[in-house]
């Protein structure tokens, strides 16, 4: 990946992948969601954009056209205050995410989008989801760590 590339992420519900070698007004493309987008990141081989929605809504984009390359299913809460968080842990493996409103932390196999184990946050974290997932995200955790052997 060129470092002139970067994306971002909005409430308006796009995410825009920018060329900083093209005209500062046009993105390369925007991709638009259903909610509004918290955050977004790149995986770390750059092939995809790990995009995370209000309530829950976490998607992985193909980083070469937005198009939707995953869809995790997470169950919506009905709330739009429940600002979402998930990145990529043991390379592109794993998906992280936990929102803000709800005191669990979910771990998503990153190819297939299913869930292999959900954490009550609360009790073994100590805090909401989102801020238990950010904490995790910064730490590479082996498969026995993370209780998925």
């Amino acid at each position: 990946m060129t470092p002139s590339l970067f994306v971002t992420s909005s409430f308006d519900q796009d995410v825009k992948l920018w060329d900083l070698r093209q005209k500062p007004n046009q993105p390369c493309y925007s991709a638009s969601g259903s909610r509004g987008n918290v955050i977004v990141c790149f995986s770390l081989d750059d092939h995809y954009l790990l995009v995370s929605a209000i309530d829950n809504e976490i998607k992985q984009l193909l980083v070469v056209d937005g198009r939707l390359h995953l869809d995790l299913a997470i169950s919506s809460i009905g709330s739009s205050q429940n600002y979402s968080r998930s990145y990529y842990m043991n390379g592109r493996k794993y998906v992280i995410s936990g929102s803000c409103d709800e005191h669990v932390v979910r771990i998503c196999c990153a190819h297939t989008g299913r869930r292999l184990k959900l954490l009550q946050a609360q009790s073994q974290f100590g805090m909401a989801g989102a801020a238990a997932v950010a904490m995790a995200a910064h730490r590479e955790a082996s498969d026995v760590q993370l209780g998925l052997t």
